[in-house]
């Protein structure tokens, strides 16, 4: 375990959850090497995949941001009736939980919700009038 190219790969088959709590506990070099790796920080959401290094054509959101806020993040095969409901949220349990996910340092605040990143934001307006229905579509591209 102290050849850092060997721990490297084991760490970055380890799972999301075990890397950001349990693994950094383990010693300084273990949190250093999973705070400074390429590999690593990729595979937890923190730094962007480039489309040249995605092997596959579908985007992957990241599983932890989806397992914690569910609300937001929809199943496909969900219906259109279902909405966001904040009380739904894993933050909402209780005060305690409400303590961890608004510290400054919440690592969820630095995380990508999916790999490849976006690379840009849109948004769609449709407004309902006498004269008939019209939409407007715009977007902004997103820098990382």
């Amino acid at each position: 375990m102290n050849t850092p190219e060997i721990l490297e790969m084991i760490l970055s088959q380890t799972d999301m959850r075990t890397l950001l709590t349990s693994a950094q506990r383990v010693c300084r070099n273990w949190a250093n090497l999973i705070r400074e790796s390429p590999s690593i920080q990729k595979a937890l959401f923190f730094t962007p995949i480039k489309d040249s290094e995605w092997g596959i054509e579908e985007d992957i959101r990241n599983p932890l941001l989806a397992e914690v806020f569910h609300s937001i993040f929809p199943v496909n095969n969900t219906s259109d009736k279902d909405s966001f409901q904040f009380s739904d949220l894993t933050m909402t349990r209780d005060d305690s939980a409400m303590a961890r996910f608004v510290r400054e340092d919440a690592s969820w605040r630095k995380m990508l919700v999916q790999q490849p990143p976006l690379s840009e934001i849109g948004m769609f307006h449709i407004r309902h009038a006498r004269g008939g229905d019209s939409a407007e579509i715009s977007s902004i591209p997103v820098s990382f």
